[in-house]
């Protein structure tokens, strides 16, 4: 639902918004339509409920690719289009300018089609290499992606084969997946000529990115990608509820009081369902600095006994929970929302990555000197009894977590404006080729220039060739000269 504040500012400023989403959300401006339908809000629930299992990780097993949720993708949108829900507004809906949707799954490219109507990307999650082919982009084999997350400062031949053959890999998957998709498309939205998944992306006019080159790498992107980091954020804090404020603020008669350290593993994982020997490591690691207090993202049975410094809530308002006054540390999954808060407000952090983009994440911070990052599969008291202790003593995190800071909120707009405009701009101007890469309408070997170093190198091995015969016939030539001398002189 990050999108929703650009809903709510191209609301503000006179825009007739219609929002589908899978979930719904409190206090959505009552000026927007939001349309939640019931099947593909229990669909995504389950995906995500499967996907979200940290059991792999916790087991060190490999996670499975991300190419293999191509297919989700395109179930999902199988089962919105097909909802009661989305078609009643499909058929009541007869004009549309724009359409801005998330980078997955792929159904807005074909929704946009069928509605004659522009369309904006917009992606939460940081780059990654399906991207590559899907928009016609430059190939950058020293680039790291979400979805194959190695060091920049230490790069190896091994990553960056990695790197060069894996978009490669998600342009087969989309080949693979496409005709499926493009016939959910085409009957879910009754398109009598159905044009190609890749024709579709063709017609993305702009392409909004949540991150930038602090919370991930420096790249070459052409202007259709536009980055808003941390558009979600909130400029203005409010206080906390006076329960949690209490909490914070009370100091126990035999210890002192160092502030508070906030956990959330995010939305997706339960911590009630986290293995007991990592809740026991989390438990004993709070009970070992009693002198902070400790506040808890924590869904599911509380458990009997907790250590009387630690606070167990469902629900954080967490924005203004990292702003406040008091706090020295965040424990986080590392996913991009949590990262970016974390950032903005220069709250040093201990990352703990469980799923999808969170190691990515987690290896950015720690790259930059944010972070201490922890492994699920080898968590000990010991480990995050140290991290603590490094994150809250150290006075170099906090020194760099602000400078990094000062980085991502030096903007010459804020992130939200910038968005309004380039969504103004696509619905001002027809024509927006201008903004695309330049290779958009070649080969995937043609961007990568293959066929001109085959034929360079077909060009060297002819000339080594022709050199080779040259020197035989010269050598031949020089010992024939030489034996009709010597028989001349005989």
């Amino acid at each position: 639902m990050t999108m929703m504040p650009l809903a709510d500012a191209l609301s503000s400023r006179g825009h007739n918004i219609t929002y589908i989403a899978p979930m719904r959300v409190e206090g959505v401006n009552p000026k927007i339509r939001l349309i939640v339908p019931e099947s593909f809000a229990m669909f995504v629930k389950y995906i995500l409920n499967l996907a979200s299992d940290p059991t792999a990780a916790i087991q060190n097993k490999p996670p499975p690719p991300f190419t293999s949720f191509d297919k989700s993708y395109a179930q999902s949108c199988q089962v919105l289009i097909n909802s009661v829900e989305f078609q009643a507004w499909l058929i009541a809906t007869t004009k549309i300018d724009l359409v801005v949707t998330d980078v997955t799954p792929d159904c807005g490219v074909g929704i946009a089609y069928k509605l004659n109507a522009k369309i904006i990307m917009y992606s939460t999650l940081p780059f990654f290499a399906k991207f590559t082919d899907l928009f016609t982009l430059p190939d950058e084999a020293l680039g790291t992606s979400y979805d194959l997350p190695f060091r920049t400062d230490s790069i190896t031949f091994i990553d960056r084969i990695k790197s060069t053959l894996l978009p490669l890999g998600w342009a087969y998957e989309t080949y693979q997946v496409a005709p499926f998709l493009e016939s959910v498309l085409q009957e879910g939205l009754k398109i009598e000529k159905m044009p190609s998944i890749y024709d579709l992306y063709k017609n993305v006019s702009l392409v909004l990115m949540a991150g930038n080159f602090i919370t991930e790498q420096a790249r070459s992107l052409p202007p259709m990608f536009v980055s808003v980091p941390g558009l979600h954020l909130k400029m203005k804090h409010e206080a906390l509820p006076s329960e949690m404020e209490e909490f914070i603020s009370s100091t126990d008669a035999d210890v002192g009081n160092e502030g508070f350290v906030y956990v959330s593993l995010g939305t997706l994982v339960v911590a009630n369902n986290l293995p007991q020997s990592i809740i026991n490591v989390f438990m004993n690691s709070i009970r070992a600095f009693p002198n902070l207090k400790f506040l808890w993202k924590w869904d599911g049975e509380v458990p009997e006994k907790i250590p009387r410094n630690l606070f167990l809530a469902s629900w954080f308002p967490q924005q203004d929970v990292l702003s406040h006054l008091k706090i020295r540390a965040f424990i986080t999954q590392a996913g991009r929302p949590s990262v970016q808060e974390a950032i903005f407000n220069a709250v040093p952090m201990i990352a703990f990555p469980i799923l999808f983009d969170q190691d990515f994440n987690a290896m950015q911070l720690e790259e930059r000197g944010l972070t201490v990052r922890l492994d699920v599969h080898n968590f000990t008291d010991q480990n995050l009894q140290s991290a603590l202790s490094s994150v809250l003593y150290d006075p170099r995190f906090k020194q760099r977590v602000q400078k990094m800071s000062n980085i991502f909120t030096d903007l010459p707009i804020p992130p939200i404006e910038t968005a309004v405009f380039w969504t103004e701009y696509v619905l001002r101007h027809d024509h927006l080729s201008h903004l695309k890469p330049m290779a958009r309408n070649l080969t995937w070997y043609q961007r990568r220039n293959l066929d001109v170093w085959l034929v360079l190198l077909l060009a060297v091995v002819m000339a080594i060739l022709c050199l080779g015969i040259f020197v035989i016939w010269m050598g031949r030539f020089v010992n024939n000269l030489a034996t009709k001398t010597k028989l001349k002189q005989s």
